[in-house]
């Protein structure tokens, strides 16, 4: 199953003033985050906590999909595969700012929020996810097994609407899920926010898992260079036509219980994070997210892990590792042990979670994963399963889904190549 469906979504809320300035003229605005309620069959844990192991197979599945798409189009693009096996990357193992408040679907597993498109507006909820860079919705020409009841584009009832030729949207997920049709050019609206020109891809057949996704479709805001269309992210196009503050963008995914999730378009949001814990570490590819780290149990850096290359990707629910990182991460957690239904889970003595950190470069803090525990083995049991899984996904690198950024205020920094992170309000 795609990203966007693996679990979670988000819906966004406009907070801006009714009289924003015009977008020639840039203004501040906040897109606030509310949760939906899923099938019990589609969540994570049930009512008592218990893991639903075929929900986290389908979302290990989904992201082995989207990373070997946008592997596929980096390669296209920059004639190399970053992270694949063997990157000697691993070795080193404008104008207004915008909040867009996401929801949380299936316990967390997925950030998503409400974008517009088109002339007059068709409202879509969408997977926001800095771990791909296309824009995709379901086309009227829908057809399919995955086209279920979604909100779906019409070309002809936009009147700013254009058909882009020579692009096709064609990608396929590690489920076996599929999205493919033609591409248009069209204004798209977050929060206020209006890309007048973004190029997007709409789906006229859409298979597999996508007819149960809480949201429509995705909207990508990693690096150009992994766009399947060859065309800018949605964000970047904001930033191009000047409708942004600042060339950068920030996270704050909150747990279900807790303060309103945001995307913040724009910077920083300073109701959002504590000043002056910011602490900002360069990308070391400029495709994915992808920065430098140390991981650390109980205090101590894992021995036999060194420096690693990781991913801050907010389409991922878990913390996904190589299996032999995964194998070595696990050893020095005193009482885990490999699940034994396999598929790279490890459990750990509940009453007994370890205390893991990661550091990056140019920062002193270390910042903890409060979220490792995903929920117990089965009813009753004291063994609980850890959310660091692992699974050869085609990468040499850590990809640090929610399970990591719940507990961290991030900024993607587009202007600076770096990623920031800061202690929460």
């Amino acid at each position: 199953m795609p990203s966007f469906a693996a679990s979670a979504a988000l819906a966004l809320a406009v907070l801006a003033t009714a009289n924003a300035a015009p977008v020639e003229t840039p203004s501040t605005l906040a897109i606030p985050l509310f949760k939906r309620a899923l099938p019990k069959e589609s969540r994570l844990v049930d009512a008592n906590g218990v893991v639903n192991f075929a929900v986290l197979n389908q979302t290990l599945a989904g992201l082995k999909g989207k990373y070997h798409v946008t592997q596929s189009a980096a390669q296209a693009h920059t004639g190399r595969r970053p992270f694949s096996d063997g990157d000697s990357q691993r070795l080193a193992r404008r104008a207004s700012t915008g909040s867009d408040s996401l929801t949380s679907y299936q316990n967390d597993n997925l950030w998503a929020g409400k974008i517009t498109i088109g002339s007059p507006a068709q409202s879509f909820i969408m997977d926001f996810d800095t771990g791909s860079s296309d824009l995709w919705v379901p086309s009227s020409a829908c057809s399919g097994s995955g086209c279920g009841t979604h909100a779906r584009y019409t070309a002809t009832s936009s009147s700013t609407s254009k058909a882009v030729t020579g692009k096709t949207l064609n990608v396929q997920y590690g489920d076996g899920s599929t999205a493919s049709g033609p591409v248009y050019s069209d204004s798209v609206t977050v929060g206020g926010l209006t890309a007048t020109g973004q190029t997007f891809g709409t789906a006229t057949t859409l298979t597999g898992n996508f007819g149960s996704s809480p949201s429509d479709g995705l909207v990508g805001m990693a690096y150009p260079a992994l766009s399947q269309l060859g065309v800018p992210p949605f964000f970047n196009t904001l930033w191009s036509e000047g409708r942004v503050a600042a060339n950068s963008f920030s996270f704050r995914l909150a747990t279900q219980n807790s303060a309103a999730s945001e995307l913040y378009l724009g910077g920083l949001n300073s109701a959002k994070y504590v000043a002056g814990t910011t602490g900002y570490t360069p990308v070391i590819s400029q495709t994915y997210w992808a920065i430098n780290t140390n991981v650390a149990v109980n205090g101590q850096a894992v021995s036999g892990l060194g420096t690693l290359a990781a991913i801050a990707d907010t389409g991922t629910t878990l913390i996904v590792v190589p299996t032999a990182d995964a194998q070595t991460f696990w050893a020095s957690v005193p009482g885990a042990a490999p699940y034994s239904g396999g598929g790279g889970y490890y459990t750990f003595p509940c009453n007994q979670a370890p205390k893991v950190t990661f550091q990056f470069p140019g920062s002193l803090t270390k910042w903890a994963t409060p979220y490792l525990n995903l929920g117990t083995v089965s009813y009753g049991s004291n063994q609980c399963v850890g959310a660091i899984v692992g699974q050869d996904a085609g990468l040499n690198a850590w990809i640090l889904g929610d399970s990591f950024l719940k507990g961290v205020y991030t900024t993607f920094d587009f202007a600076n190549n770096r990623v920031g992170f800061s202690k929460l309000a």
